[in-house]
């Protein structure tokens, strides 16, 4: 199972969960291993591994490598930050790993996706822009960003850990 499907609820329910989002929600730039993340939920190292896995159904690592992802889509439509500065800034170690986890959780790499969401924001001629963002962000970006360009119109998709943006074009007549 992918960490975009995890039952967000159970980060409410299930108390020692709760209070471990909480902390990574505040901490996720710093180094989280496991011993953290075990301290944090109240439990033994060795036990808390098990448990995490079962509540949501993925690893501890993986989870923590999709937040930070989640992060940086976040920072990249924010257009300020270089690639390297939003992999030190999500808590990657260095560039490489940072483009593999990207790479892994959204299938497209940084760069590119960089790319196609500068492609609309870049130009001056945006005619009108309208964003909605949905559903609780520190679980999850799912949203959408509209803009007009001319006769085209330029839709930016987020859900869970996918990017999708579609371009569709009216012909006048």
């Amino acid at each position: 199972m992918s960490p975009a499907n995890i039952d967000r609820q159970v980060f409410i329910e299930v108390v020692r969960l709760a209070r471990l989002k909480r902390f990574v929600d505040e901490h996720y730039a710093d180094p989280l291993p496991l011993e953290v993340a075990a301290r944090v939920a109240g439990l033994e190292k060795t036990y808390f591994s098990t448990f995490f896995r079962r509540q949501t159904g993925v690893g501890y690592h993986s989870w923590l490598r999709w937040i930070r992802i989640q992060r940086a889509l976040e920072l990249m439509q924010q257009h300020q930050l270089r690639v390297t500065q939003i992999a030190f800034e999500v808590g990657f170690g260095d560039l490489r790993t940072f483009e593999r986890a990207f790479r892994k959780c959204t299938g497209s790499c940084p760069r590119d996706t960089i790319s196609r969401l500068d492609v609309g924001f870049a130009s001056p001629s945006v005619q009108s822009e309208s964003t909605a963002i949905r559903g609780d962000r520190a679980d999850g970006l799912d949203g959408y960003q509209v803009a007009q360009y001319g006769n085209t119109t330029r839709t930016w998709t987020i859900r869970g850990s996918a990017l999708t943006i579609h371009d569709s074009h009216v012909t006048k007549r």
